[in-house]
């Protein structure tokens, strides 16, 4: 399984409400850091 599978796996498990908890995915995913409002 890639990194990337397992941060998307990661994002799948995670409350619709936890914008905190999917920040981290989705900057590693994305290579980047993700705007102010973005998982809101």
């Amino acid at each position: 399984m890639s990194g990337r599978h397992k941060l998307t796996s990661r994002l799948n498990v995670l409350p619709f409400e936890d914008d905190a908890g999917k920040t981290q995915p989705f900057e590693q995913i994305l290579g980047r850091p993700l705007p102010a409002g973005a998982t809101t």
